[in-house]
């Protein structure tokens, strides 16, 4: 225990005044960034039809692989200053992401996913954003969003103002999320480390790819540094001066409801852990009036989220309180594979040594470390919503705490992230500890050692997935849509439409209405969607021609425009 001594914090890189000299560094960095990535996707895009398909593709990334792990050798060994060198460790994991992703999906339009499963959500949620002004429902006219809209609505945005198709702009979404995400984190983590420390914990974005659902992947990366420094204030951050205090709940607040609106399932973890640490304190003998301050903090911090994010969750709450029959759907249904723990410090592979060595610092460090204090912490809220969600499943109430199993992932990859680096920072001094040891070629030859394992899971995945092959694989219906788009004459906006199964498409690229979601768990739960279902079923009963007319003008739900049906229908 006595050695953990010696891997102190460093001092947290948290003071405003030192915003401008990072950001004159950073700025250089992004825009020297941004020309590689642009010459890099001129270069990778016109490359032969062959550098896409199997087994071109896997050179290519593997290529890619061998000149990023390369890179880190080479920034490890110290060849730049130390600040461009935590910077250029950022930017080059981004550059990395993006290389691989531009190759691999060089000849489809389409995202990760393409317009298969849950895509096909994500498709239409876009093309509606793209076409309406605000947050609104995907399926549902005069609905406001239900799912986390703000990722989905900067993307309809863009494809708006700038006329590009919807879909295409997804694509280049992912690219860029890809590309600026190592950064975003490392700004965070800056708040709560040195900045060296920083740029490595941010590298636990190899633990946890996931090209699929950007906006999860986005929220879960800015939730934790986010949680530790605004919430729990681990790092007991007093700002000086009252701009300065402003300023720093203003910032705290809105990256919070940024969070919220981009994915709030992380939250529930936070709001398990805030109510733990609630606990803890109300049960210990001695209460802390610094320990009630600091909690008092963290309710005002999650209280300004709640309010900056208004926008979102008011109209929802409003719609499902005002609906008669209103009930989530997205908990009905979920398979056997969700409900086991998520122990994946015990699978049979090399990831969950990892895990486990992460796991094992953060509890080991944590009374010392107050960085690893907070992720214990979190690790203890995470514990306590899984528990709940299992209590939830047998009264009838499911909590879908599946959907918060990556912040196991990236609370035990951060761990990981973090001791090896304090070992590789601290070897000089373990060396005067114990000089029989190279402690540092020991750290080095770790952590490259993670790097390589995760870099090449990362590969793996690009090439095996099944949702990256949908993308290439998927093909966009030109000859329907067209066809529709001359039997409506084009006149399909604010309109709603009932379609069948066979021409589903329509919605994934044409900004109309429909009267029913074609699955139940993506319908709106104030959207009616079992009352809907029955109004249907009463309506094709009916053989007399002047009823079912009247019955579906008149109806309560929507006012049906267009009616397409297969031909079996």
């Amino acid at each position: 225990m006595d050695a953990l001594h010696t891997v102190h914090l460093a001092e947290p890189s948290i003071e405003y005044k030192e915003h401008n000299r990072w950001l004159r560094r950073d700025l250089t960095a992004v825009a020297v960034a941004v020309g590689v990535a642009l010459l890099s996707w001129l270069l990778l895009t016109h490359t032969p039809a062959t550098a896409s398909t199997m087994p071109f593709v896997g050179v290519w990334v593997h290529l890619f692989l061998v000149i990023y792990v390369a890179g880190m050798f080479w920034l490890f060994a110290g060849a730049l200053p130390t600040p461009w060198r935590t910077t250029t460790i950022l930017l080059w994991l981004g550059l990395f992401f993006f290389a691989i992703l531009t190759i691999r999906l060089k000849d489809t339009p389409f995202t990760v996913g393409g317009i298969n499963g849950d895509a096909r959500f994500y498709t239409t949620y876009v093309t509606k954003m793209a076409a309406y002004p605000g947050y609104g429902d995907m399926f549902y006219k005069d609905l406001p969003a239900f799912y986390p809209p703000l990722y989905y609505f900067v993307v309809g945005r863009v494809a708006d103002w700038f006329a590009i198709e919807p879909f295409r702009v997804m694509k280049g979404a992912l690219l860029v999320t890809v590309m600026a995400l190592p950064l975003f984190t490392g700004w965070l983590w800056r708040r709560l480390v040195d900045e060296r420390i920083a740029a490595a914990v941010a590298l636990c974005m190899l633990v946890f790819p996931d090209w699929f659902k950007p906006n999860e992947w986005l929220a879960l990366a800015l939730f934790v540094p986010w949680w530790l420094h605004w919430v729990d204030n681990v790092t007991h951050y007093q700002p000086r001066g009252r701009v300065a205090r402003w300023r720093w709940w203003l910032v705290g607040g809105l990256i919070g409801a940024i969070i919220l609106q981009l994915y709030f399932f992380w939250l529930f973890v936070g709001g398990t852990t805030l109510g733990a640490r609630i606990g803890w304190w109300l049960c210990c003998r001695r209460r802390d009036r610094v320990v009630r301050q600091r909690l008092m903090q963290s309710v005002l911090m999650l209280a300004l989220t709640a309010l900056l994010s208004a926008p979102f969750w008011v109209p929802y709450l409003f719609s499902m309180f005002g609906t008669t029959g209103a009930q989530p759907l997205q908990n009905r249904i979920f398979g056997a594979s969700k409900i086991p723990l998520p122990l994946y410090f015990f699978e049979e592979n090399w990831q969950s040594v990892v895990y486990l060595g992460g796991l094992f610092y953060i509890l080991v460090a944590a009374p010392l470390d107050r960085v690893a204090r907070g992720l214990r912490w979190l690790l203890v809220g995470f514990a306590l919503w899984v528990g709940l969600g299992y209590v939830a499943i047998l009264i009838d109430m499911p909590l879908l705490t599946f959907r918060s199993y990556p912040v196991l992932a990236y609370l035990l990859g951060a761990g990981a992230f973090l001791g090896l680096f304090r070992l590789w920072q601290n070897s000089n001094e373990l060396m005067q500890r114990w000089p029989a040891i190279p402690w540092r070629l020991v750290a080095t030859t770790l952590l490259m050692l993670v790097i390589l394992l995760f870099a090449n899971n990362v590969v793996q995945e690009v090439l095996a997935q099944e949702n990256v092959q949908d993308a290439v694989e998927a093909t966009y219906p030109a000859e329907e849509l067209a066809s529709f788009d001359q039997l409506t004459a084009g006149n399909y906006r604010d309109r709603v439409i009932f379609v069948t199964d066979g021409y589903r498409s329509i919605l994934f690229f044409r900004p109309i209405y429909s009267f029913l979601a074609w699955s139940a768990h993506f319908s709106h739960p104030a959207g009616q969607f079992h009352q809907r279902v029955d109004f249907l079923k009463n309506l094709a009963s009916l053989h007399d021609p002047l009823l079912f007319a009247q019955a579906l003008a008149h109806n309560q739900y929507d006012q049906i425009d267009y009616w397409l049906l297969a031909e079996e229908a």
